[in-house]
């Protein structure tokens, strides 16, 4: 009962609404027509749902010199369990729009590749979260599952093994910026072949073989969960071992799965390398028993 009442009370509090674009994205959106929540919210391509609670979809708008491609993640009345948990990474409640953001920032402010943000909104009653949503530019880099599908029977078996060192050097770094990734899956990296950017991207930040000829860029998406501050390196490795699970073995080898952990743990290894492999094994295979990997 007290519950309800409580509940009845938020209702009755009028609706906050707030806005915030990064750089000079209002003034484009404005010229389209697009100002208020009700706009970004409602008007844009309805997209499709992941789940109960969230729905993402692209876009494009403008016309001149060319369209701006974008993406949009929209939250709905988000879980008791995801209020509490971003509460429990940040100090505070927060919306599901407004970390993703926060989180997107801290990636590309450590040189780490990721969808950049382009404008969040939120909705709330008094201190709880109604939705939100998250606008990104669209990448222009392609998931590497698909990568891997449409580009590993061409490779030959050393331009595999120098992909699979360029990602582990990828993960390394996003470790090595005190970030906890526990969704980091293979679909959840994006790559960019020969670092073949047009958008005003200057982190330039190749992950490729010394002296090749070619060599990539990484993205990583889906930022919901992520957390900063951590620098255990067993929680840390627990991430390997999620995309180790990730990796099925149409592609990958054994010697594939030793290589990304080698090449993780370069010449400063956060911890002994058969240590992090023992990890790296025990959790992946923990995963998989629960459930199969996502085929490509």
């Amino acid at each position: 009962m007290t519950r309800a009442i409580r509940n009845t009370q938020y209702e009755k509090r009028p609706l906050a609404e707030n806005i915030e674009f990064a750089d000079n994205w209002k003034d484009f959106f404005a010229a389209e027509g697009f100002a208020s929540f009700d706009d970004l919210f409602e008007r844009t391509n309805p997209g499709w749902r992941i789940g109960k609670k969230r729905v993402v979809a692209s876009f494009s708008l403008g016309k001149g010199a060319g369209p701006r491609h974008f993406f949009i993640k929209r939250f709905l009345r988000p879980h008791l369990k995801d209020m509490l948990f971003t509460m429990m990474s940040t100090g505070r409640l927060c919306s599901q729009g407004r970390y993703e953001w926060n989180a997107a920032g801290h990636l590309l402010g450590h040189g780490i590749g990721t969808y950049r943000p382009v404008c969040v909104g939120e909705r709330s009653v008094g201190p709880i979260e109604r939705c939100s949503f998250f606008i990104t530019e669209r990448l222009e880099s392609i998931p590497l599952t698909q990568y891997v599908k449409t580009r590993w029977p061409a490779f030959a078996e050393e331009r595999k093994q120098q992909l699979i060192r360029a990602v582990g050097r990828f993960v390394r770094r996003i470790h090595d910026a005190k970030v906890n990734f526990p969704d980091l899956y293979v679909w959840h990296i994006f790559v960019s072949e020969d670092c073949r950017r047009t958008t005003h991207d200057t982190r330039h930040t190749q992950y490729g073989p010394g002296g090749g000829d070619m060599s990539w860029d990484f993205d990583i998406i889906d930022l919901h969960r992520m957390t900063t501050g951590v620098t255990d390196p067993r929680k840390q490795a627990a991430n390997l071992g999620r995309l180790d699970h990730s990796m099925i073995d149409e592609f990958f080898s054994p010697v594939h799965r030793r290589l990304l952990i080698e090449a993780y743990a370069g010449d400063n290894p956060p911890l002994p390398v058969d240590e992090l492999a023992a990890i790296v094994r025990r959790v992946s295979a923990v995963l998989s028993r629960r459930r199969r990997p996502k085929p490509y």
